[in-house]
């Protein structure tokens, strides 16, 4: 018998008897990452304690809490005899002694101390349960390559650097090394790294913290050795990662470019995986096998040289099947400001601290969204990722290219109406818009040229409508033209924008505030601006209410009857902002902050009134201030 099972917190209040007959005649098993252990519902038959690894406890399909080394369940279904309330699975690969029912029973009922400790114990998990996080924290986090000179380690290092500064957390970075490298100068140590061999290593924490050696930048660093071909070293990483999850909140491992069993039990045994990727056809290979091999969330990250193009990327992402995380800029001996965006970006992913705006549709209406912008500039809130509908598309795009609130507002200021539907580009009927958009397309080619969503300083999500099939399309890539002339395409307005075989429209009318798009991104903190009206009643329309000014704006733009075409017009856009308000409150409750800018007076074709809209969108927003800055 293992004589330090004796002293696992489970066996607290045990006299050393009782210890020994839970350890003898209970049964220990190895279980995978995965394995459910006990189901939500059904009864428990043993006292199961964990001897190593990590479980996560699910409350309704709901990670709500973890059981470390030591810790046990089963316990509240054995002593009222009802079903389970948790379910119970293997995150780490673990070890686990089951103890029959009766044997715990019978020690519960005779010895106090032990029972008090269980009833104790039970209701600080309850606690724990019944405030668990939105989102559990990723505590392992692997950096794989499938070769070597994609930057894994510099990358670990920036990560590690980043995750300190924006958590404050106790962060550990392993540098898992093949052999007995120099890595001490690349990691920023004068003096040589303790180097632990896997297959020597006392896997206690005590000892493991003997071989740890803190950076200048306040995270810590260890180096372990492996040898694939010693069975023992893959069997140690449960173990090593349970350890140390004691102690670290965040672990970084900075795993060699191999394909063998211990890189993938690390693999398997962590919370996400980045796989670093150059763009070499061997290493696509590997790195799609890879994988498909790994059951654990993985994100690509791709490094990318000065002469690799969107269209590169993009063939890339086809062969992988997925789309990269993020692109980093090929490292040089000074990190650019893009590259620490990106390590910032994926700091705050793992963290679950990514910010993120989705700014709604509502044509002149939505330039009220350069006011908020304003005033996120004022307190210094800069999201991670933007989203955008329609003017929401148009003006998140801008915003994420790196114009300031001051630019927007100029460029808001000279957008008339005259841009977007002048009477030269008047379609000729039958025609499925009013306007033909060509001169529409003349103003965001001048805008967006041929720019990419790779040349975005702020990654962003545009949303259009697939007319044919109803589905929502969400633009991540290509052009920044076609994205947002497929979202702006309002019904009987704009004909729906063609893309291949594809005909887009407005994206208002699948999601008018974009939030879910965010939130599938893994955006914690998200802030919709909803600049679409709370009802119609705002934008009802006779043509005994017309003013003169207003005949004669469409007289002067279209040059049809004066009761015709505003008539018209006006019903089709309220009856499209009538169902929009709805989707955009439904939307909006999925969102941490709301801001809900609105003129009564002004209509939605109001864009020569921009100066208030904007006035608009700032005092909104200030409002929000208290909630915007936690």
């Amino acid at each position: 018998m293992d004589t330090s099972l004796l002293e696992l917190q489970a066996f607290t209040g045990l006299n050393l008897s009782s210890r020994t007959e839970f350890i003898e005649k209970g049964k220990i098993s190895s279980h995978k990452r995965g394995t459910v252990f006990l189901y939500e519902g059904k009864r428990a038959e043993n006292f199961f304690v964990l001897l190593s690894g990590t479980l996560s406890i699910l409350r309704k399909g709901k990670v709500v809490g973890r059981i470390e080394r030591g810790g046990s369940f089963g316990r509240l279904s054995l002593i009222t005899g009802a079903p389970s309330l948790i379910s119970v699975t293997v995150r780490h690969d673990s070890k686990i002694l089951a103890v029959p029912g009766f044997i715990f029973q019978r020690a519960f009922i005779s010895q106090t101390e032990f029972s008090s400790f269980i009833l104790k114990d039970i209701s600080n998990r309850l606690n724990e349960i019944a405030s668990a996080p939105e989102v559990f924290p990723k505590t392992v986090t692997s950096i794989y390559s499938c070769a070597d000179g994609a930057g894994k380690t510099i990358l670990a290092l920036s990560l590690a650097e980043s995750l300190k500064r924006e958590t404050k957390d106790e962060i550990l970075l392993i540098n898992v090394a093949v052999e007995r490298k120099r890595f001490d100068e690349q990691l920023g140590f004068l003096k040589p790294l303790p180097l632990i061999d896997m297959k020597d290593a006392e896997l206690h924490l005590d000892t493991l913290l003997t071989a740890i050696q803190r950076h200048e930048s306040g995270f810590y660093v260890m180096r372990i050795s492996h040898d694939s071909a010693i069975k023992s070293d893959a069997d140690s990483i449960a173990p090593l990662l349970s350890a140390l999850s004691q102690r670290f909140k965040r672990i970084i491992i900075d795993l060699p470019s191999l394909n063998n069993t211990v890189v993938t039990k690390f693999l398997q045994n962590s919370d996400l995986c980045l796989m670093l990727l150059k763009p070499l056809s061997n290493e696509i290979k590997g790195t799609a096998k890879t994988l498909r091999e790994i059951p654990i969330a993985s994100k690509i990250i791709i490094t990318r040289c000065a002469s690799m193009n969107a269209e590169k990327i993009s063939e890339i992402e086809s062969q992988l099947e997925t789309s990269a995380a993020e692109v980093l800029e090929e490292f040089s001996e000074i990190r650019s400001e893009s590259y620490n965006r990106s390590v910032s970006r994926i700091a705050r992913l793992i963290a679950d601290k990514l910010k993120g705006v989705a700014l709604s549709s509502g044509a002149a209406r939505g330039l009220a969204h350069i006011g908020a912008i304003r005033f996120f500039e004022e307190i210094d809130f800069v999201p991670d990722y933007i989203s955008g509908t329609s003017m929401g598309a148009l003006i998140a795009t801008l915003w994420a290219m790196g114009s300031s609130a001051n630019l927007l507002s100029e460029i808001a200021k000279g957008l008339r109406n005259s841009e977007l539907f002048p009477i030269r580009d008047i379609s000729i009927p039958p025609s499925p818009g009013l306007v033909r958009g060509k001169r529409a397309e003349k103003y965001l080619n001048e805008l967006f040229g041929n720019k990419t969503f790779f040349d975005l300083f702020i990654p962003i999500r545009i949303i259009a409508a697939d007319i044919d099939s109803g589905a929502m399309k969400i633009f991540d890539r290509g052009k920044l033209f076609d994205a947002v002339r497929a979202s702006i395409s309002i019904p009987g307005l704009f004909p729906p924008y063609v893309i291949g075989k594809n005909r887009y429209i407005d994206g208002a009318v699948v999601d008018p505030i974009p939030v879910s798009a965010l939130r599938n991104l893994g955006v914690s903190k998200i802030v919709a601006v909803n600049a679409v009206p709370p009802s119609i009643s705002d934008t009802n329309f006779s043509p005994t209410e017309i003013n003169n000014s207003k005949i004669s704006f469409w007289k002067k733009l279209i040059g049809y009857t004066d009761f015709f075409v505003p008539e018209i017009l006006d019903v089709v856009i309220n009856a499209i902002q009538f169902m929009e308000s709805r989707l955009a409150e439904d939307s909006a409750r999925g969102a941490d902050v709301v801001i809900r800018p609105f003129v009564s007076e002004l209509k939605w074709s109001d864009f020569d009134k921009a100066e208030r809209f904007i006035e608009e969108g700032y005092r909104t927003a200030k409002i929000r201030k208290d909630l915007l800055k936690n």
